[in-house]
């Protein structure tokens, strides 16, 4: 022991095998021979250490040495990086011990040895994908080989979302299809229900969608994914134009997830669901409602536009200017010129040809002068000045086209049509 603890090895092995081999009847026998084993296992000689555990266990099977012995050579094999025969002595370990207390360090020691072969593969980093195969190939091969480990549902999780990672949405479905079947008390059946959801969504396989995140829902109301499931099974039923459970859908997710991120599209799509049914009444409110909550939203700059045409479809111009104007105030890049263009052609619709003109003439001044709006405005206000017989000022709004546009049909046209009202001049 002496010898041991100054880390004198070599001669510690030496005395302890005499005794063993000496006293092979006597407890101390054993109690040699462990301390053979541990000294190389402490040597880092593995190999050697490997050898006299084996020895322990065969000769002495009903020792209570044997449990710490089946254990060491899993570490030993561990700690010699050979990790296929760690996990299947680690395995063993708790197939024969699954009781022990030390059987969660054998799991552990198992989990540990599957993800630094994962390492070493990812650490290959082979463009052909190789790596990611053979991650597959490991993973599927422990559940095969240990289908009751208490790590195959961990395992068979890792694979299934393996697949979900690199876009194999089939493949996912039947991986995580088997959680549910295989493993249905794991801790990973709510990850895997939703990520089954979502590859299916991604399938467009929608009816399927909708089964497995109502279960998901029911099952566990609590789980983190549950808006975006939400948002997903609400769009699902959208998909097949089930239109009011649609709505339904996004309003449980809108009421009770209000700071989710999906919240504010969920209420657009509200909005959606209420236009595809030709109820425009209640497409205007929902509108309102996501801007009201909404205001600084990306998407309340088309949801304005949106209120805006389906009030102007409806005749209520005043309404749409209303809301153009809005909207005019909140966007400061050329899609302003749109949102003008529009309030002009709402005057003309109330037949109130001096308020459309001012509108028009703000997009003259504007840039780019090739933006379609404002080129549009112009053969608007050329009309409007031919009408009035302001034949210069036709002409000249008529140039600004003709300089501007890169559309070669409107040039033509354009021209042809300064060269008449010139002739008319002359």
């Amino acid at each position: 022991l002496c010898y041991y603890q100054l880390e004198y090895y070599r001669e510690a092995i030496d005395i302890w095998e005499k005794l063993s081999n000496t006293y092979k009847e006597h407890p101390i026998a054993i109690d040699a021979l462990c301390k053979v084993a541990d000294t190389y296992f402490r040597a880092q000689e593995y190999n050697k250490a490997i050898v006299v555990y084996q020895k322990i266990i065969k000769n002495y099977p009903k020792s209570q040495s044997v449990k710490d012995a089946r254990l060491r050579i899993g570490q030993s094999y561990y700690n010699a990086m050979d990790d296929e025969k760690a996990i299947a002595e680690f395995q063993g370990f708790i197939d024969a011990f699954p009781d022990d207390p030390k059987a969660s360090d054998a799991l552990s020691a198992i989990e540990a040895s599957l993800y630094r072969q994962e390492r070493k593969l990812l650490a290959a980093g082979d463009k052909e994908g190789n790596s990611t195969a053979a991650i597959i190939n490991m993973l599927r091969g422990f559940i095969t080989k240990y289908p009751k480990s208490k790590l195959a549902s961990e395992m068979q999780f890792h694979l299934a979302q393996k697949y979900f990672e690199l876009e194999q949405y089939a493949q996912a479905v039947e991986e995580f299809s088997r959680i549910a079947i295989n493993y249905s008390d794991s801790k990973y059946m709510a990850d895997s229900q939703y990520l089954l959801g979502e590859s299916l969504y991604e399938l467009k396989r929608y009816e399927e969608t909708i089964a497995v995140y109502q279960r998901l829902i029911q099952n566990f109301p609590s789980h983190e994914s549950i808006p975006v499931a939400l948002f997903h099974l609400g769009t699902s039923f959208y998909n097949l134009e089930r239109l009011e459970e649609a709505i339904k859908t996004y309003q449980g997710l809108a009421q009770n997830y209000l700071n989710s991120e999906y919240t504010s599209a969920a209420l657009f799509n509200i909005a959606l669901c209420y236009k595809k049914m030709g109820k425009l009444d209640e497409t205007i409110n929902a509108y309102r409602t996501f801007c009201q909550k909404y205001p600084d939203d990306d998407m309340t700059t088309k949801v304005l536009m949106e209120l805006a045409t389906i009030c102007r479809k409806q005749g209520n111009f005043q309404e749409a200017i209303k809301t153009l104007t809005d909207l005019s105030n909140k966007v400061h890049d050329e899609s302003k010129m749109e949102i003008i263009y529009n309030t002009a052609e709402c005057y003309l619709a109330m037949k109130d040809k001096e308020k459309a003109k001012l509108e028009y003439l703000k997009l003259k001044n504007m840039t780019p002068k090739g933006n379609s709006w404002r080129l549009t405005a112009l053969a608007k206000l050329g009309e409007g000045y031919e009408e009035q017989e302001q034949w210069q000022k036709a002409i000249e709004v008529y140039e600004d086209i003709v300089k501007n546009t890169g559309k070669p049909e409107w040039k033509k046209a354009v021209s042809e049509r300064i060269k008449l009202l010139k002739e008319a001049l002359k």
